[in-house]
């Protein structure tokens, strides 16, 4: 049996003569750029250098504290709310379409992989953090739609022709996308304030000064504590000291008397040596005035009361209900109001525009507490004047069932009843009965 050796023939069992190759001669090539930094920035391509010198990107917004709370607080507010699909009616009111396919569609299960408050959730942190937000309208051979997958704003392009004035989304190939150009009624868009009335403002882009701020007082912080709370200063030796000894004095130092975990060690000095502060501390920097009025900042780029950014310095029982119904109006309500125009145009079926409207029920968040709702329910009920919601509309609204004689308007007693033909009620036995005797003034005197 022949054994196969390494480095020899197998069949001829002699050693194989290898030839070494020449080492190839490698010439350096230049570093050199195929375009400048400022040809790049004034092509979009990167951001310029922020004032304090701190790098901030879309996603590094979030790290800040006061910015998390006021997106978080938008973004759950929001996906929590029901959405209606309601229809005009001849009479002018409107009727509730529970069973309408949009319903289910973006109150419940707007794609197979995700619920509803998943996706409206994913929606709105990419409306507020990146600008715009985007959706893929799935739809069958009748142009119901049938499911909004999201996608990612980094990775969708938009294009406007200007000949056909039309708009089309560039989807860029990601691990979440295929590479695909989808028409502008394929695509569920929400845009942020527009420079340009097609694209929304992405907030990095003019508020990134700002807030880079907001991160150079978290990092000052993490500094300050990490060297155990004391300014840095420097070393100063009498006499000259070696590299090597230098070395020593600065490791040494580092390892004993800086970071959390040497908190009230006390330093030993030889041989002439002596700290000198040079650094300013947190008093002499207004650090805590400066983290206040960063929580203000960031409340007005999301315009949002601080008091939802946990500020609540300046918040009263008297004014939280009140800034809970600013909070509605100014904030909640204009987004939720791209979403209803987004769907009105590009979900509702051509018959049905016009006829049919996406409704965002607001009525949870502009509430007050218990005492104010049931005075509200009461004059909607006839306590005060004419009655203009039935007891079974209430009932509906506070969660019960309906109940027998519940959807006829109550009858106020100083008015009569609203419904002429409802049966009006007996006189109840007590009540005095007018009398049937008359009588002229000649017979009283008399």
């Amino acid at each position: 049996m022949t054994k196969r050796k390494i480095g020899f023939n197998a069949d001829q069992q002699a050693p194989v003569t290898r030839t070494r190759k020449p080492k190839p001669q490698i010439t350096a090539i230049p570093n050199t750029r195929s375009i400048s930094y400022e040809t790049g920035l004034a092509n979009g391509l990167c951001l310029e250098p922020t004032a304090s010198g701190v790098s901030l990107s879309s996603e590094k917004l979030l790290s800040l504290s006061s910015f998390y709370c006021g997106v978080r607080h938008i973004v759950d507010t929001i996906s929590c709310l029901p959405i209606q699909i309601m229809q005009h009616q001849a009479d002018g009111g409107r009727l509730n379409l529970p069973d309408h396919p949009l319903a289910w569609l973006l109150n419940h299960e707007p794609n197979q992989y995700q619920s509803a408050q998943v996706f409206w959730e994913f929606m709105i942190l990419q409306l507020l953090v990146y600008g715009n937000a985007f959706a893929k309208i799935e739809r069958n051979n009748a142009g119901e739609a049938l499911a909004l997958h999201p996608l990612v704003a980094d990775f969708v392009q938009g294009l406007w022709d200007v000949d056909s004035k039309t708009i089309s989304y560039q989807i860029n190939r990601s691990v979440y996308t295929q590479q695909e150009l989808l028409s502008a009624d394929e695509v569920f868009h929400l845009p942020a304030m527009s420079l340009n009335g097609l694209f929304g403002m992405q907030p990095i882009t003019y508020a990134r000064n700002n807030l880079a701020g907001s991160v150079a007082l978290e990092q000052f912080s993490q500094s300050f504590w990490a060297n155990s709370t004391r300014p840095s200063g420097l070393l100063k030796s009498a006499t000259v000291l070696s590299d090597k000894a230098k070395q020593n004095l600065k490791e040494s130092w580092g390892k004993s008397y800086s970071g959390s975990g040497t908190t009230g060690s006390t330093p030993l000095l030889e041989e002439g040596v002596t700290w000198e502060k040079v650094s300013i501390d947190p008093d002499e920097a207004q650090y805590l005035g400066s983290k206040q009025n960063a929580v203000l900042d960031n409340s007005r780029w999301l315009k949002i009361s601080p008091t939802k950014l946990s500020s609540l310095e300046r918040a009263t029982w008297a004014n939280i209900e009140a800034e809970n119904i600013s909070f509605a109006r100014s904030t909640i309500a204009p987004i939720t109001r791209k979403i209803e125009s987004e769907g009105n145009r590009k979900l509702l079926l051509p018959s049905e525009k016009g006829k049919v409207v996406l409704e965002y029920v607001l009525d949870g968040i502009l509430k007050g507490d218990s005492k104010t709702i049931s005075a509200n329910n009461a004059s909607a009920l006839g306590g005060v004047g004419q009655p203009w919601r039935t007891v079974n509309e209430v009932r509906l609204d506070m969660g019960y069932p309906p109940i027998e004689g519940g959807d006829v308007l109550a009858k106020p007693l100083n008015i009569g009843n609203a419904d002429p033909s409802a049966p009006q009620p007996d006189a109840e036995p007590n009540d005095p009965q007018p009398s049937k005797e008359t009588f002229t003034p000649e017979e009283d005197a008399d």
